[in-house]
This record gives structure tokens, C-alpha cells and sequence, in this order.
């Protein structure tokens, strides 16, 4: 048997540690899609807490870990190597579903399929001269005809030969290659600029990162002898899954069989109390709300001050409405624009905090002959070229399809602006679902084009619409972001793997690079060989959101650029007195909660009211808020502290019977029932 002190000084990116990130990729890039796509299930994959990485990394600690280290703890991976697992699954999760591979092909798919009724787009390919290597097919001409289109939105015949089969993997793989060297730039510039942001927000600005509390609570590895850390052995933590799950038990029992069994509330609905005006203008999401305990256990571990800014914010919100209602105005229209307002300052808020490290990243990177480069500054030096080359490879990538070199620069800029913006928001408020309304996606429709000014077409602002509105498109109210995975991986291996090193990044590449493929090739397998979803529903064709919606979008707003004209630089009038008083709001409020540490308003609470996520979260926070409050004022911190296992064990909980009921659906429709969708976790972006 290994000594206790030889365990300890295993390294963390071991063989062992690979191998169980590797197979934890693998089963959710292959499981994700099937569970999103074919049955419509609770979302395995999404937000910033996966359920699929979190149930299968807690299998692998109860199931295989714990009862080796109970009985061979040489044989036991370790704190460090736990870590080193967990970090390649989240980072596993940005690919199969929301992040890239739900939206990636039915986009290509779908623009082909648009074309078929809309002959106009045939003269904006022609303007767009794109290469064979963009679709599947090599062209649109036959493009919506072709097996690769119409197989793919109505599923193979039964008599399909293995030629034809071929012909759909050959076809895929032209767009896999060229598309592949955007996909590369893109994640070698995020992982990158997430490298250099982590270790500012982890060493020097110490943000709480509340989900990390969840991850480490589960990474931290027994005591030899042990089954299970002293947290998850915990009376709270049993007390706190057990009661979750007793919730959901009854739930599913009450869907199943709803004469014998009644429904727990999960939720309140009172738009019958606030029928009159001026309360009538009230949004639909303050009056009617679902109550998540995943969320308000988080919330928990949360700041104080971040918890009320998110849900009192959201509140605030609504004044306007009931002032405008009765006289028939609306601020609704503005609101991606005053998102965009605040998005802008938070980023300056972001930038002015760590300005002492990047500026010392930039000059290490020109005066590389320092002495001085060693340690961390040797990290961000290295991670500042990876950057630098992603996001030379993404404009490059762009330019080469004719976009104009600015306007390239300026969409990959703002994609990787939100994405550093967001993993900020979540590694301080811990929210599972994170996103903007100020995407690239409106950026660009609003700004740069003028509709019914100029006549003469301009082919590079036709491309740069569709370009715009294409790859915006695919990431536009992300919820699976690489960046957020990226930073609290860096954050977990900080605390539980300190000795990783370089190998961590050499582990998250072999996670992006397995994950792509297979995720990619779970996808197109559901694709083609399911016509309608095996819900009730029966919905037909898979993931018709994204086909008949994104690919709409994108032509037909390229096709109306092509038609009226653009001017490029001018922007409505009325737009940036909102940017602008957004701006200032949400810059003085990051100014105050600087300066003033009994300022009660975050500036997160401004960038997040409007968010898809806030609407159907901000009660469930509030509770989390009023809960905490009231333990710390009549407890004091030591009940907080005895309380923290009792929510961790909600969380874990949540998890756990997501999954289980997740995995109870796939089983009734093996068995050819009827499953019923029983939702748990606020996972999609609306």
C-alpha cells in the first residue's frame, strides 16, 4: 500500500487523471445531444454548473473513487488529479449543445434550406463568393436537394446504403476543416485571455467564484480509509439532498400519475392582482415566477451585496414601466441598447481594476528579453501570444472570406468582450446562467446599417452582415461559455492542483479537441437518423428552433442590406442617447461600489436586469438573499458556517435528480412509453 505521503505527491495530470477526463468528455459529448435533440429532455448540458459534468463527476468520486480509497487508497485518485477531472469536463461542456455544435450545422443546413424559397439568395451567394469548403454540400446550387440537407432535417430512409452514408461523412468534412481553423483561432484567443483574467480575479481582486465552492466541496478527496470527504459524509449535506429529492420524487410521481399523487407549488402566479393599472404594465416575469432551490442555494454562497443588486435591480426595472405604461410608451424596444450601455462600462470596470496586470502582459510580451519574466508573468506572457495568435488566425479566417479587416476585427472583438464580461459576472454572483442582449448578432443590424439609404450595393457590407449575423448568430445569448468554464477551472486547479503547470492547458486542449469531434459526430448522428423528437410532443424536424430560426435571421437581414444599402458608420439617432445614459448609470455605480463600501448597488445588477436569465431566476435569488440575511442577523456567522453543508447538499441534490430523471426519460422511451419532461434547473437561455 502507497504511503500517505507518496499519494500527496502525485502529480496532477497523471495517466489515471487523463484517462477519467478523456471518458467523462467523451459520455457528454456523445449523451448531450441525444438528451437536448431527439427527447427534449432538461438540458444535460448548459449554464455555468453542467449537469452532466457534475452527475458524472460525482459517479466517479461515490461510485469508483470512494471504495477505492475506502479499501485501496494507493489505488485512489487523489485532491489534484480530481481536479485535473473536473477542469476537462467543464471545459468538455462548451461544445455539444448551446455552445457550438446545436447551432454549427443547422445554421449551414438551414441557410441552404431558406435558399430554396427564397431565390433572392442566390444573388446574395453570388455577391458573397464563398468557398466550396463553407457547406457540406461544396454549394448551395443543389444544396437544399442534396442528401446532406434534406436527410438531415427529415432522416435517412431505412434503405440507405453505406455509399450514401459516405457521401455525408465526406461532405461534412470540407466544412469541419475550414471552418475548423476559425474554431481553433477563437478557442486559442478565449483560453488564453481567460488564462490572463483568472489569475487577476483569483490572486489579486480574490472574487469569490461561488460555484467553485460547489466544485471544491466535491473535489477534495477522502481521507484514506474513508468513502467519502467529510463534507458529502455530512449530517447538513445528507439532510439538505435528501429533502431535494424528496421534492423531485414526488414531482415525478405527481406528473406520472396525477390522480394519486398531488403536484407540489413550485411557483406562484398573481397577474390576477395586478390587473389594474398602472400595475397591469408590470412585466409578465414580476407577476408569475418559478421557484428554483437549485438557484437559491447558490445564491447562498454568494456576496451579499452581488444578490441584492441582481434581484433589486430587477425590481427597479420596473418603475419605468409603471410610469410610461399609461401613457402608452415602452422602454422595451431600448433595452438590448441600454444592455449595451452597461456592458461597455463593466468591461472599463474590468479593465481599470486589473490594468496593472495586463499592461505588465503587454510589455512582457514586447520586452521579452526581461529578467524579470518569471513565474506568473511568464504564464500571462505565453498566454498573452496564444491570444494574440487566435485572434489573428479568427481575423485572418474572416478576411480571407473578403469581410473587411476592421469590421473583422471588431466582431471577433466583441465576441471575446462578452464572453471575458460574462465569465466576470459568474465568478462574482455564481448565476448558472449567464448572457447579454447586446450581442454581435444586434451589434451589427443596428449600427451599421441604414435600410432605404443608399442605393449602390456595397459587397463588403453585404458580407459583413452576413458574417454579423451568421457567427454572432451562433454564440448570441450563449449559455455554455468557454470562457466560464475556462477561468473556474483555473480556479479549481488553483486551489486543489497547484502543482498542474503546464499540463493543465495541455489536458483542456486534448478536452476541446475530443470533444469537437465527438460532440459534432453525436449531433449529426441524431440529426439523420431521427425525424421528430420521442417526447409527446413528436416535434418534427430536430432542433427546428435553430433551423427555421437563425438561418432566417441571417438571409433575410443580408438580403434586405443587399436591397436598400448600408452606410456604414451611421447609426440611428435615437440609439445612443440609451447606450450613453446606460453607460453612465452602470459606470457610476461601478465607481461607487469602489469607492464606498457601504454602497449598496453593484453594477452587475444593471448589466443583468434585462437578461433572459433574470427574468426567471430573480425571485429564486432573492430568496437565496432574504435567507441569508436573516441566518446571519439572528445566527451570526457561526450558524452561516454550520448552514453551508445543508445547501451544498440542495445543489448537489438538484444535480443528482436531474440527471437520474434525465436518464429515467431515455429509459421509458427505450421501453417505448411516453415520458413526461420534468424540469428542475433553469438551464436555457429563455
Amino acid at each position: 500500500m502507497a504511503s500517505t505521503e507518496n499519494i500527496r505527491k502525485r502529480a496532477a495530470v497523471s495517466w489515471r487523471s487523463l484517462l477519467a477526463g478523456i471518458a467523462g468528455v467523451l459520455i457528454i459529448s456523445i449523451a448531450a445531444p441525444f438528451n437536448d435533440l431527439v427527447l427534449k429532455n432538461s438540458a444535460m448540458v448548459g449554464g455555468a454548473l453542467p449537469v452532466a459534468a457534475m452527475f458524472l463527476f460525482c459517479v466517479l468520486v461515490i461510485v469508483i473513487n470512494g471504495p477505492l480509497s475506502r479499501f485501496r487508497p494507493g489505488w485512489a485518485l487523489q485532491t489534484n488529479e480530481l481536479a485535473i477531472v473536473l477542469s476537462m469536463m467543464l471545459v468538455g461542456c462548451a461544445l455539444p449543445t448551446r455552445g457550438l455544435m446545436q447551432m454549427w450545422p443547422a445554421s449551414l443546413v438551414g441557410i441552404g434550406q431558406h435558399s430554396l424559397v427564397h431565390p433572392d439568395d442566390q444573388a446574395v451567394f453570388a455577391l458573397l463568393k464563398l468557398p466550396n469548403w463553407f457547406w457540406p454540400t461544396g454549394s448551395l446550387d443543389r444544396g437544399p436537394t442534396d442528401i446532406l440537407f434534406s436527410w438531415f432535417t427529415g432522416g435517412a430512409p431505412s434503405n440507405a446504403t453505406s455509399s450514401q452514408w459516405m457521401e455525408i461523412i465526406r461532405g461534412w468534412i470540407r466544412p469541419v476543416l475550414g471552418w475548423g481553423v476559425f474554431f481553433v483561432g477563437m478557442a486559442t484567443a478565449i483560453i488564453g485571455l481567460s488564462t490572463i483574467v483568472a489569475r487577476q480575479w483569483i490572486e489579486n481582486e480574490r472574487l469569490t467564484f461561488p460555484l467553485c465552492t460547489v466544485q471544491l466541496a466535491v473535489v477534495e478527496a477522502p481521507a484514506p480509509g474513508k468513502w467519502l470527504n467529510e463534507t458529502l459524509r455530512s449530517r447538513t449535506f445528507l439532510c439538505g439532498a435528501g429533502l431535494i429529492a424528496g421534492i423531485r420524487i414526488l414531482q415525478a410521481l405527481s406528473t406520472y400519475f396525477p390522480r394519486d399523487v398531488p403536484a407540489i407549488p413550485m411557483s406562484y402566479d398573481l397577474r390576477t392582482l395586478f390587473e389594474s393599472p398602472p400595475f397591469s404594465y408590470l412585466d409578465e416575469w414580476m407577476t408569475s415566477q418559478t421557484i428554483y432551490p437549485f438557484v437559491t442555494a447558490i445564491t447562498f454562497f454568494i456576496a451579499a451585496r452581488i444578490s441584492f443588486s441582481l434581484w433589486c435591480c430587477v425590481v427597479l426595472s420596473q418603475i419605468p414601466n409603471l410610469i410610461m405604461g399609461p401613457m402608452q410608451m415602452t422602454m422595451a424596444p431600448h433595452r438590448s441598447e441600454i444592455n449595451l450601455g452597461a456592458l461597455i462600462a463593466y468591461a472599463l470596470m474590468i479593465l481599470y481594476s486589473g490594468r496593472h496586470t495586463y499592461l505588465g502582459t503587454v510589455k512582457s510580451m514586447i520586452f521579452k528579453s526581461s529578467s524579470k519574466h518569471t513565474g506568473a508573468s511568464q504564464i500571462n506572457r505565453a498566454a498573452g501570444y496564444f491570444s494574440l495568435f487566435g485572434v489573428l488566425l479568427s481575423v485572418g479566417w474572416l478576411t480571407l472570406l473578403r469581410m473587411p479587416v476592421f469590421l473583422a476585427i471588431l466582431l471577433v472583438g466583441s465576441l471575446l468582450l462578452i464572453w471575458i464580461v460574462m465569465a466576470n459576472v459568474v465568478a462574482r454572483s455564481g448565476l448558472i446562467v449567464a448572457n447579454t442582449l447586446a450581442t454581435p448578432h444586434e451589434w451589427f443590424s443596428h449600427a451599421f446599417t441604414n435600410p432605404g439609404g443608399l442605393t449602390a450595393v456595397n459587397a463588403g457590407d453585404v458580407r459583413t452582415q452576413f458574417f454579423a449575423q451568421l457567427i454572432g448568430g451562433l454564440w448570441a445569448y450563449n449559455t455554455d461559455h468557454l470562457s466560464v468554464y475556462t477561468t473556474h477551472s483555473l480556479k479549481v486547479c488553483h486551489e486543489a492542483a497547484p502543482n498542474a503547470g503546464r499540463k493543465l492547458f495541455f489536458a483542456l486542449a486534448i478536452s476541446l479537441g475530443i470533444g469537437f469531434f465527438a460532440s459534432l459526430s453525436s449531433n449529426l448522428w441524431c440529426q439523420y437518423h431521427f425525424p421528430f423528437t420521442l417526447d409527446h410532443s413528436h416535434t418534427s424536424p430536430l432542433n427546428d428552433e435553430i433551423l427555421n430560426g437563425q438561418p432566417n435571421w441571417v438571409m433575410d437581414h443580408t438580403t434586405q442590406t443587399m436591397k436598400l444599402g448600408s452606410n456604414i458608420g451611421r447609426q440611428p439617432g435615437s440609439s445612443w442617447p440609451w447606450v450613453g445614459t446606460s453607460a453612465v448609470a452602470t459606470g457610476a455605480a461601478a465607481f461607487c461600489q469602489l469607492r464606498y463600501s457601504a454602497w449598496p448597488l453593484h453594477p452587475i445588477g444593471l448589466l443583468m436586469m434585462y437578461s433572459y436569465p433574470m427574468r426567471r431566476i430573480w425571485f429564486s435569488v432573492f430568496l437565496g438573499w432574504f435567507i441569508k440575511t436573516i441566518l446571519l442577523k439572528l445566527g451570526g456567522a457561526r450558524t452561516y458556517h454550520r448552514s453551508t453543508g445543508f445547501f451544498l447538499g440542495i445543489v448537489f441534490g438538484e444535480i443528482m435528480m436531474a440527471a437520474l430523471l434525465g436518464i429515467l426519460g431515455a429509459a421509458i422511451v427505450w421501453a417505448g412509453g411516453d415520458f413526461q419532461v420534468i424540469p428542475t434547473l433553469p438551464t436555457s437561455q429563455f
